[in-house]
């Protein structure tokens, strides 16, 4: 089962082209999250501060000086990856919506899936079914939807890919230093999604006990945990220098939510839902279009060979892959809201090559052949359905979800059409209205304009000087009460799905 280095590099080119393609339009808007990325991202290229004056931070402090006000539980931190990636790209490049998604969907769409190849056709041992096994991860829908934001949900899965192929090294050659570089992979991983806090020492875990039952005694284990200790360590010594990222995380996970969670246990099943894996996907509009699953349907198919060629094998890829899956799924379950299977990303590569054995157990077989080219030819016509549902009617089905107020098209209504206004408002409910227009103006180089900026109540009428602009949700009660304070309203802002999104209004006297 070979595949030719021609084909090889034809196959990764379309791959490339699919997560690459109208990066700026599908998703159709862009999120809160992707502009505080994209926003410090390009502050970071420029100045090598966030936006609130921190040099270099280790974990990013969303505050913006000229923002809304600390939440309740003070300043919010991310961690540090897509940053510094967006910051890397934004050397040389200007801050568009493209670039600020350009780092995920490289790693997404090229990245992933050539580490994954690799490391299938170490593990699984054939070029074919490492190939299979590759595309079954970088064709779901829910990576390539993932993967076309600037969000960091597919970070870690680099992380544990590298992990992998260290393993497998390290059971080949036996020696320490591989050993060392899995820990070394899974430390730096720390930083890549919170989640990893809990995934990565997980897995280092489960190679000591790969490691203690290949007979390589206890050497591996002190060399890959005095490497994983290294970069982690970097956190408390940060942490101490800013003991306010530590207060204030801590009070923001430890708030009421605003919805009941869910206890662990239904959450965990609802994360192995087939009905989520193969039908519709997560109940989020951002990750799934309600029409493809996590995965197309077809792989089912070889994920149920592939149940049945691991429980056969027996050997440390059986056990490591179970244990990865099960490992995958607990933060996601721990976060207590059902089905949202982004948290869960962790997952993809053992499912992937769970998918790779099942085809490996199908392919020798004429009977089993003619099956594997069936479901093969099943994914080809299913992504190809998924793929243009989603450059297109997905568009109008989500534009709501991923920006309610349509800002792109207020920010360029305000900029282009009012940039003359001596205030101009938002109401603090248009969601992430601070760090999107921050964006926006950075991407206009506008962002003199943010001086001019207020935040106000959804409720208030700003006495605010003659010609002022505010900009507020399409809500006809509120607009009422704003003509009669004197906020004559002048543009409707419509969505693509030419729902009625945002009002702009101007003071009159």
């Amino acid at each position: 089962m070979t595949v030719s280095r021609p084909v090889l590099g034809i196959v990764y080119a379309l791959v490339a082209a699919v997560y690459l393609f109208d990066l700026s339009n599908a998703p159709v808007y862009f999120g809160g999250d992707e502009a505080h990325f994209a926003a410090i991202g390009h502050s970071i290229a420029k100045t090598g501060r966030a936006l609130n004056g921190d040099l270099l931070p280790l974990f990013v402090n969303l505050a913006d000086p000229f923002g809304e006000p600390p939440m309740s539980w003070g300043d919010t931190y991310y961690h540090p990856f897509l940053f510094y990636l967006d910051a890397a790209v934004m050397t040389v490049l200007p801050p568009t919506i493209a670039v600020a998604r350009l780092p995920i969907a490289i790693i997404g769409g090229l990245v992933c899936p050539l580490l994954l190849y690799a490391v299938a056709r170490r593990i699984i041992g054939q070029p074919l079914p490492a190939l299979i096994a590759a595309m079954a991860m970088a064709l779901s829908p829910v990576f390539v939807i993932l993967s076309r934001q600037a969000l960091d949900y597919i970070l870690p899965v680099p992380f544990v890919l590298g992990w992998l192929w260290c393993l497998d090294n390290s059971l080949r050659a036996r020696e320490g230093k591989h050993a060392a570089w899995a820990g070394l992979v899974l430390g730096i991983g720390c930083y890549s999604y919170i989640a990893s806090w809990g995934v990565m020492p997980m897995l280092l875990a489960v190679s000591w006990a790969v490691w203690l039952r290949a007979g390589l005694g206890w050497r591996p284990l002190i060399v890959s945990g005095i490497a994983f200790a290294i970069p982690v360590a970097i956190a408390p010594l940060w942490i101490a220098f800013h003991p306010q990222m530590l207060h204030d995380t801590l009070a923001r996970y430890s708030m009421p939510p605003d919805v009941p969670k869910t206890p662990f246990v239904p959450t965990l099943v609802s994360l192995i839902d087939p009905v989520v894996w193969f039908v519709r996907g997560g109940p989020i509009p951002t990750t799934a279009t309600a029409r493809s699953g996590v995965l197309l349907i077809p792989v089912a198919a070889m994920l149920a060979a592939g149940a049945i060629a691991l429980a056969r094998v027996r050997d440390w890829r059986a056990a490591v892959i179970v244990a990865g899956v099960i490992i995958g799924l607990l933060p996601a379950a721990a976060k207590g809201e059902p089905g949202m299977v982004q948290r869960a990303m962790y997952v993809m590569p053992f499912v992937a090559l769970a998918a790779g054995f099942g085809f490996a157990s199908l392919w020798p077989s004429r009977v089993g052949r003619a099956f594997a080219a069936f479901i093969l030819a099943g994914c080809v016509v299913q992504f190809g359905y998924f793929y243009f549902d989603f450059n297109t009617h997905y568009k109008f089905r989500s534009a709501f979800y991923y920006d309610p107020v349509a800002f792109r098209d207020v920010a360029g209504n305000v900029i282009h059409r009012f940039d003359d206004a001596p205030r101009i408002y938002f109401t603090t409910d248009v969601d992430d209205a601070s760090v999107k227009w921050r964006f926006y103006t950075t991407l206009e180089g506008r962002t003199d304009l943010l001086t001019r900026t207020r935040y106000v109540g959804r409720d208030d009428r700003p006495d605010a000087e003659p010609g002022s602009v505010l900009v507020t949700y399409d809500d006809s009660a509120r607009i009422t009460v704003l003509q009669a304070a004197g906020w004559a309203p002048r543009a409707l802002i419509k969505d693509v799905d030419n729902r009625p999104a945002a009002w702009i209004l101007r003071k009159e006297n």
